[in-house]
């Protein structure tokens, strides 16, 4: 009875001021939210530790097991698939640098490049061989309309044909057989009506193609003709040639030309003996006269013989 009277007073005069009551029921505010935030940061520890907790295999047989070997296997491939792209785009700009270089070599070449199909159809020329030929333009040509204009063909043994169809038949055969065509020399006109003096060969274009047949592991998917300007090499050799035989020429006039400077000499000196040994006046008149033509022309013979000598030297 006394702890309870004890107890009451206190309450009682607690109760009776209006602050104690404010601060009695803060604190038990402050302890009941500070109870409330210890028991949620607690349920939010147990979420995320068994986020992060493994999870258990699942057993081999069980449809969870299959859908996780399934995943794997997607991301395997995915995976793969991503490799595989990354290689086809290197591929691809590797394949890009090597055409610009082949474009760029081509176009530069002094010497004219075609590409055939295996049909004989242009598929490809370079700068020089539009030139040469004289087309701007000569793709999807055949090689009767790019050669139909050459007049005459010599082969390397020495022998010649007159008509374009025997460099057009020899190409197709080339290119039908896959073997090189060795190097002809042709004339030929340009569509403008110029005449050139080419050099024409061609070797096989080959592919490997081993799915198709694998007991021959190279097929020849067409030919690529070189064309050679051969025009100012053979006007030089003309001109050569030319003035080869113009010094023959020469030689020969001026050994003629010696000896009929001797034989004038001759004449003039029977003409003189005549003209002494003479009994009549016509007789040495006569005589007088041929020896003062021949050693006129004689004269003029060493004249000549003078002139052609300094200008050999």
């Amino acid at each position: 009875m006394i702890l309870i009277t004890f107890l009451i007073n206190p309450l009682q005069r607690l109760l009776q001021n209006p602050m104690a009551i404010k601060m009695t029921l803060l604190g038990i505010i402050c302890l009941v939210l500070f109870l409330f935030g210890a028991i949620l940061i607690r349920k939010m520890r147990q979420d995320i530790v068994a986020e992060t907790a493994p999870a258990p295999p699942p057993q081999e047989g069980s449809p969870a097991f299959s859908l996780a070997a399934y995943n794997g296997l997607i991301q395997q491939l995915r995976e793969k698939e991503q490799n595989l792209q990354r290689l086809l785009e290197k591929e691809q700009q590797r394949s890009t640098s090597a055409d610009v270089i082949h474009e760029t070599v081509l176009a530069n070449l002094a010497s004219g490049v075609v590409f055939l199909d295996r049909m004989g159809g242009v598929r490809q020329a370079n700068r020089a061989a539009k030139s040469l030929l004289g087309y701007a333009s000569p793709l999807m040509f055949n090689l009767r309309d790019l050669f139909r204009t050459v007049t005459r063909v010599r082969w390397p043994d020495g022998t010649e044909a007159n008509y374009p169809a025997a460099l057009t038949n020899a190409l197709q055969q080339a290119i039908r057989d896959g073997v090189p065509m060795p190097k002809v020399e042709v004339e030929y006109r340009t569509p403008a009506g110029q005449q050139r003096t080419l050099a024409v060969s061609a070797f096989p274009v080959m592919e490997k193609n081993l799915a198709a047949n694998p007991a021959k592991d190279k097929e020849a998917v067409g030919s690529c003709c070189m064309i050679e300007d051969l025009t100012q090499i053979t006007e030089i050799a003309k001109q050569m040639h030319v003035s080869e035989n113009l010094a023959s020429m020469g030689e020969i006039s001026a050994g003629l030309v010696r000896d009929f400077k001797n034989s004038l000499e001759t004449i003039a000196n029977h003409a003189q003996t005549l003209a002494r040994a003479g009994t009549g006046e016509d007789t040495r008149q006569l005589a007088e006269k041929i020896k003062s033509e021949a050693e006129s022309l004689s004269k003029v013979v060493a004249e000549f013989l003078e002139f052609a000598s300094s200008a050999k030297n």
